[in-house]
């Protein structure tokens, strides 16, 4: 009989998170982990079992932050606003005319290339809370090593802070 293994997968850092945890064999629990993340068996086998389960935690606190900072909410498979039964991925897109909503991406003309670090500012700058702030740096605390992007994290934290003593 093969070992066993454990993966636990949180959608946050808190223990009162919820947690998803996978048990069995490497490849029950790749198995698992595709099917439980809404994965093809072709997109989990691109990745290394520990590349995996950290592809799956960030999709599980990118669902986390899209409930509790944007208020989003999860909508059952065939209940969605567009009626799909199925990941938003495999859907054609009308900008492509294909099911590759990404066919697209780096074929627009300008030659300078997008700043990777934009979202980050992009996230900093629609902080309204710190404590909001303080969960994004928690999240990406690696975009942070950045001199300038820390510069405006402290820069909003400080305006925030400001705003919510007055």
């Amino acid at each position: 009989m093969g070992r066993g293994i454990s993966i636990t997968v949180k959608y946050g850092k808190g223990y009162e998170e919820t947690w998803a945890r996978f048990f069995g064999t490497a490849t029950e629990v790749r198995t698992d982990l595709c099917s439980y993340f809404g994965l093809t068996e072709e997109q989990g086998d691109q990745f290394s079992l520990n590349e995996l389960v950290i592809k799956c935690t960030e999709i599980a606190h990118g669902v986390g932050l899209v409930g509790t900072v944007l208020g989003g909410q999860i909508q059952p498979n065939g209940n969605g606003p567009s009626g799909d039964h199925g990941p938003p991925w495999n859907e054609p897109s009308p900008s492509t005319g294909g099911g590759d909503p990404w066919a697209g991406v780096g074929n627009n003309q300008s030659s300078e290339p997008a700043d990777p670090l934009q979202v980050h500012y992009d996230a900093v700058k629609r902080a309204t809370t710190t404590d909001e702030l303080k969960l994004y740096w928690a999240d990406n605390q690696a975009a942070f090593a950045d001199e300038q992007l820390m510069a405006a994290y402290k820069a909003k934290g400080k305006a925030l802070s400001q705003a919510a003593a007055s």
